[in-house]
């Protein structure tokens, strides 16, 4: 998608010497790619490829900078050329050059739902910690708290705060029967999904 420009005279020279052996298969891509990296400076995509870019993905430039993070003046900009995309916007600008805007949207997807899964996970972890090491908690609450904290999609941050609130509750010496029984069942699940 961008144009490349060599990063000196001599880099040119190797790298137009390594391409003509690649060609002829003496070189293979892994070794061109290297190349490719020590020899060339990508420069920001022009103001044709950029809106070429966001046409080839049917999106208007308020779409387009919503995907890529940015404003849509800063779109403007780019497709003028009084600006040029730097950063995080010009690795998605090639990733999206490369891919199309389906790499974005898959992306934000996943990212949106690890956060709240990470996030959920962890409320539940200091709720259900906060019960089970509360000695006015009844025990079916307590067997709530150790059950939600055993659950099977818990993560390993929430699988150590879990051996550590239920460590704390069995050697709290004001910690209930019902208490201390449940933190042991949440240390048992825990051991056995190891």
């Amino acid at each position: 998608m961008s144009r490349r420009k060599y990063k000196d005279p001599i880099s040119k020279s190797v790298h137009e010497l390594i391409s003509g052996m690649h060609e002829v298969g003496v070189v293979n891509k892994t070794t061109m790619r290297e190349f490719d990296k020590s020899c060339l400076v990508d420069s920001p995509p022009g103001a044709n490829e950029i809106r070429r870019v966001r046409l080839a993905n049917s999106a208007s430039q308020a779409v387009f900078a919503k995907h890529i993070g940015v404003t849509t003046g800063l779109v403007s900009k780019w497709e003028r050329g009084t600006a040029a995309p730097r950063g995080a916007s010009l690795r998605a600008l090639t990733a999206i050059g490369n891919a199309g805007l389906n790499v974005v949207r898959q992306s934000e997807s996943a990212i949106r739902y690890r956060y709240k899964s990470e996030s959920t996970s962890k409320k539940v972890a200091t709720a259900a910690s906060k019960v089970l090491s509360n000695p006015k908690a009844s025990k079916a609450e307590k067997s709530v708290a150790a059950s939600a904290l055993t659950q099977k999609g818990s993560t390993e941050k929430t699988s150590s705060k879990v051996a550590s609130s239920a460590s704390k509750v069995l050697s709290n010496p004001k910690a209930s029967k019902a208490a201390k029984s449940a933190a042991a069942s949440a240390l048992t699940q825990k051991s056995k999904k190891k």
